[in-house]
């Protein structure tokens, strides 16, 4: 049955969203007997993160083709405490069907802090037998979510169509473990509106740096709200720099760059010429983290500008994460790695290309890269870096040819034996290191090569 369903979705004319499970014990139960993958959504009412997904994912018909295929189980975070909660409603569950099902779910299948808190919206899929396949926490657009629907059949072993052309995994996307805020996180989640105002009003002006504090200042500015972000750039344009100086400056912006939503990307615009060479290497990683379109423009203009090609090669990175699907700068990234001779610059083109839509001029130049032996190992590493950034399935088979074996060095094999996880469907992780040493970075991007919060140290 699910074999011809991704070739004939396209087609479908059903609207609507997904159809969830009422009550908990036989959701599971039904997954098992009938080897169905089991989904999980975890929500928050009136939280711009989770209203999206009520408002355009869920509703996108390709997803809710796929989630014909699983059992389909939410978790209203808000049932405890509501007489009706506003995700509850729109999953069709009453009041008592919510708050038990929460509960269900919370005990059962979520990782949890010290504080007992989970992260939302956050979207698990389990195998028929309730193995945890992937997680994926915060934003995912419908295209990343067909991506995972797909990807969990392929990791349950389950038989599945190949994987559309061109989709791609969301960025805080995880297989080996679950996602757990930090301790200390009360929340797991961004402010609402309502939290907003309400935070802003008890806020007094200037910029206090206690631990709670510090931690708000993060919340609002992860939230997608505009009252919230403009509170955010009037602080980090005046507060900050009045009081900390640039290494509170350089701080904040790499923590914009985790945890700001897209809308946040102007920010970086307003340090984006800074003087030091520091403040602007976090401006380009930050945009190459968020991914925003509307941040290209800034870019392309500080690429012009920018003489220090410690600093220029982030810029080239943010252009191919910003760029992605335009084909202007498809073309203007294909002249630069065709004509850039420095080498670090030259790594850093090539695996900026990862992040470009498919395409089979990238492909090629990505693919010649890889096999021309006489090739720096510097260039090669990047170039399979690439192809599995851009998850290029269609390029498994060759790149395995490098994951190991005589005469690959050592360098590039690692890098190939990363890359074959990730064409399989595993998450980013595991290419960090190859990415760090192939293009000379400094700076982590721990929002691409997504990582759960570390342990607390024992004391």
């Amino acid at each position: 049955m699910f074999i011809p369903l991704l070739t004939s979705l396209f087609l479908a004319t059903t609207v609507g969203d997904i159809t969830w499970e009422k009550e908990y014990a036989s959701a599971r139960a039904r997954a098992q007997e009938e080897g169905r993958i089991l989904f999980v959504s975890i929500l928050s009412d009136d939280e711009a993160r989770s209203d999206q997904f009520w408002d355009d994912i869920y509703s996108d018909r390709r997803v809710r083709a796929l989630s014909e295929e699983t059992v389909n189980l939410v978790a209203c975070l808000d049932a405890q405490d509501k007489k009706r909660s506003s995700s509850a409603k729109q999953a069709g569950l009453s009041r008592d069907e919510a708050r038990y099902m929460e509960a269900a779910i919370r005990d059962e299948l979520l990782a949890k802090n010290a504080e007992g808190v989970v992260a939302s919206p956050q979207h698990l899929w389990f195998s028929p037998a309730g193995e945890l396949l992937q997680c994926v926490a915060f934003e995912m657009t419908a295209d990343e979510m067909v991506w995972c629907f797909v990807n969990a059949r392929r990791r349950a072993g389950l038989k599945h169509d190949p994987m559309p052309e061109g989709l791609r995994a969301p960025l805080r996307f995880l297989t080996r473990e679950p996602y757990v805020p930090a301790d200390g996180d009360t929340h797991g989640r961004a402010f609402t509106p309502a939290e907003v105002k309400q935070e802003l009003k008890s806020t007094k002006s200037g910029f206090t740096i206690t631990a709670g504090r510090a931690g708000r200042f993060v919340r609002l500015a992860f939230t997608d709200d505009k009252a919230a972000r403009e509170y955010v750039y009037k602080e980090l344009q005046s507060g900050l720099v009045t009081w900390g100086g640039t290494g509170m400056i350089v701080g904040a912006l790499h923590t914009m760059g985790l945890v700001a939503p897209a809308s946040g990307w102007e920010i970086f615009e307003y340090y984006g010429d800074h003087k030091e060479a520091r403040v602007r290497n976090e401006c380009a990683v930050g945009l190459e983290q968020l991914g925003a379109s509307s941040g290209l423009k800034l870019i392309k203009t500080m690429l012009r500008k920018e003489k220090d090609s410690s600093v220029k090669k982030n810029w080239l990175r943010a252009l191919g994460s910003c760029g992605r699907s335009t084909s202007a700068v498809r073309k203007q990234m294909l002249g630069l790695a065709d004509r850039e001779r420095d080498p670090v610059l030259k790594a850093n083109i090539l695996f900026s290309l990862g992040w470009l839509d498919h395409h089979e001029d990238v492909r090629e130049v990505l693919v010649q890269t890889l096999h021309d032996a006489d090739v720096d190992v510097r260039l090669r590493t990047a170039a399979v870096c690439a192809i599995a950034l851009g998850r290029d399935e269609s390029q498994l088979e060759a790149v395995r040819k490098f994951a190991g074996g005589d005469g690959i060095p050592a360098s590039l094999s690692e890098a190939a034996t990363a890359a074959v996880a990730i064409l399989e469907g595993g998450d980013l992780m595991g290419l960090q290191a190859s990415v760090m040493d192939s293009c000379d970075d400094i700076l982590s991007r721990e929002r691409v090569f997504f990582r759960p919060p570390p342990e607390p140290e024992p004391r």
